[in-house]
């Protein structure tokens, strides 16, 4: 027979907050890292996408930049519910959100749009037979990607202090 769980239990672990571990925030703030956005259509189809801006509000949100003509942008608009892995150096996380857009368009340039990620569920996404020893490693495209990209960096640095 099963247990029934006190209501007073029940609501305050539906009222504590989930917090995003200091490691990761740490990790975030230091440049820019790559992360998979997973999130699924309408029509039930799933998608992932590289999402490479992201910055930590606090330890309960994130703020991202994100190419509002891909797919994974339109999914998040219409389902909300999105998901975040990190793999990192020694950080393997999955991290369910809560998306919202706040900036449409972006300071920084006109196909960028600036989402708000509440965190929902925080899982360590460890493995028993391997190790992330570097994490996902990229180069610019060009120089003008490069300054795109700086300039995006900085603006989610900005915003995250003013949110």
């Amino acid at each position: 027979m099963k247990q029934k769980v006190p209501q007073d239990i029940r609501w305050r672990q539906y009222c504590s907050r989930i917090l995003v571990p200091e490691e990761i925030i740490t990790t975030l703030k230091e440049k820019p890292r790559i992360a998979i956005l997973a999130t699924f259509s309408d029509q039930g189809i799933p998608h992932t996408s590289p999402i490479q801006f992201i910055y930590p509000i606090n330890e309960e949100s994130f703020l991202i930049a994100i190419n509002k003509f891909r797919q994974g942008y339109r999914n998040m608009v219409w389902q909300k519910k999105v998901s975040l892995s990190f793999l990192e150096k020694d950080i393997a996380y999955n991290i369910a959100c809560r998306a919202g857009v706040i900036l449409a368009p972006s300071m920084t340039h006109p196909i960028i749009n600036i989402v708000r990620l509440d965190i929902i569920k925080v899982k360590k996404a460890s493995s028993l037979l391997i190790n992330i020893d570097k994490g996902v490693q990229y180069s610019y495209a060009s120089d003008y990607a490069q300054e795109v990209s700086e300039a995006i960096w900085e603006e989610l640095k900005f915003l995250s202090k003013r949110i």
